[in-house]
């Protein structure tokens, strides 16, 4: 986790989400935030994805650490999909590759459209070999309709 004084202030246009400890334990994200959602916010974060309530263009992003294990292949991918919703079938955002098997840091972001009611999610292969303090996603609002 960030040290307090760097944790991100509450903007009710931004999520920023963490592992709890490993990813390899418990499979969900925990934010920035003392609460969940909240009347204000345009991002939430549920069933771990992040849940828009606003739509607008929103600059994603991610960071993953892998760790390097002897003996064990620590390649891995790191996903953002947008979630199927009804009419829409899940669609892949980005995708990079930790393609040394050396343990190593991969960031990807990228500006995305979000209509009210779309769902992104991170999905991370080889997940149990992540550094739990250097791996972290979210998004924020940088342009609200009409575009």
């Amino acid at each position: 986790h960030l040290p307090t004084h760097k944790q991100p202030r509450h903007v009710s246009n931004t999520i920023y989400c963490f592992p709890p400890t490993s990813l390899c334990l418990d499979h969900r994200w925990q934010t920035d935030r003392e609460i969940s959602s909240c009347d204000s916010c345009s991002l939430v974060v549920q069933n771990n994805s992040i849940h828009c309530s606003r739509g607008g263009l929103y600059f994603s992003y991610a960071h993953v650490t892998f760790i390097e294990k002897k003996g064990q292949q620590t390649r891995g991918n790191v996903t953002l999909y947008k979630n199927a919703r009804y009419g829409r079938v899940e669609r892949l955002l980005f995708m990079a590759v930790d393609s040394t098997g050396k343990g190593g840091s991969v960031s990807v972001s990228k500006i995305i459209k979000l209509e009210e009611g779309d769902s992104v999610s991170l999905s991370i292969s080889n997940d149990c070999l992540t550094e739990p303090h250097d791996t972290y996603w979210g998004a924020f609002r940088i342009l609200k309709p009409p575009y």
